[in-house]
């Protein structure tokens, strides 16, 4: 038995809710969480989905939850499995609730098009009002749902979980140049691994690189796993990002008659770069 265990959150992802225990708990790694929840550390969660639940729902203190309402409520079985006949919806339901490696398969759900390997999706003023509300946002299944480009309660455009925070925080780190343009992925690669130890996945340059540079798709964890090691909390992951006006600032700096080597100092960068920079 866990001594707590967060209550969803209306119509919040399955997903959500366990990403919401693991940074409460306080474990140092999402191996831990996974391990005090399902009873095992290779358990697989997918994002749309939820895992075996009966491990789960004996470890939670929560007892008014249970498995229909998890899946009914709170993943995207009914999404998937609309328009299936009773008897393939009644055996689509026990492979989710087991957690069937291939229930994701049987329902519809494919590597290429699951929300895993794209980035999870929000609506803006949902944002503002999550946290009015709550306190802290999260992500609604609704807005996860494939073809969904606007959010039925605002009709505003759903954003993408924005990575440019992370990037910012990187160059900041030192871990890339000034405007962002060259990613030290192997160096932050190690940083990382050093900074989670052996009992967590472990990273590699390329995925780090997918990351900051937004060039590839990446797994939602890794996205999650670099923000926890940059010291991101879930509303600055998700808030909008501001501006980046560095290199108008750098501009600006060298019209006021700040030398190019002063310039260069202050962001961390040679002044062939800066030189490179302000002159038209």
């Amino acid at each position: 038995m866990i001594p707590f265990f967060p209550t969803p959150y209306p119509d919040e992802l399955w997903y959500s809710v366990i990403c919401r225990y693991h940074i409460r708990s306080g474990n140092p790694s999402v191996k831990y969480s996974i391990r005090e929840l399902y009873g095992a550390n290779h358990i697989n969660v997918p994002v749309e989905l939820c895992g075996a639940l009966s491990s789960l729902l004996e470890a939670i203190p929560a007892k008014a939850l249970t498995a229909k309402d998890i899946i009914m409520q709170h993943t995207l079985y009914p999404y998937y499995t609309r328009f299936f006949s009773n008897n393939r919806k009644k055996s689509a339901y026990m492979l989710a609730l087991n957690g069937n490696r291939h229930a994701g398969q049987h329902i519809g759900i494919y590597q290429s098009s699951s929300m895993d390997a794209r980035r999870m999706r929000y609506c803006p003023q949902c944002f503002d009002e999550d946290i009015a509300a709550y306190g802290e946002p999260y992500w609604h299944r609704l807005h996860q749902i494939p073809g969904i480009a606007v959010c039925p309660r605002h009709g505003c455009w759903l954003a993408d979980t924005e990575i440019a925070i992370i990037k910012r925080a990187l160059r900041n780190r030192g871990y890339a140049s000034v405007t962002g343009g060259r990613i030290y992925a192997a160096r932050i690669a190690e940083a990382v691994n050093a900074f989670y130890g052996g009992n967590f996945e472990s990273v590699d340059s390329n995925e780090i690189y997918g990351v900051a540079s937004n060039s590839r798709t990446v797994s939602v964890r890794k996205i999650l796993q670099l923000a926890c090691f940059l010291n991101l909390s879930l509303s600055d992951l998700l808030a909008p990002p501001s501006e980046d006006n560095t290199l108008a600032e750098i501009r600006e700096m060298y019209q006021q008659g700040i030398s190019m080597y002063h310039i260069a100092q202050l962001y961390g960068t040679d002044r062939k770069t800066i030189a490179h920079w302000v002159k038209p």
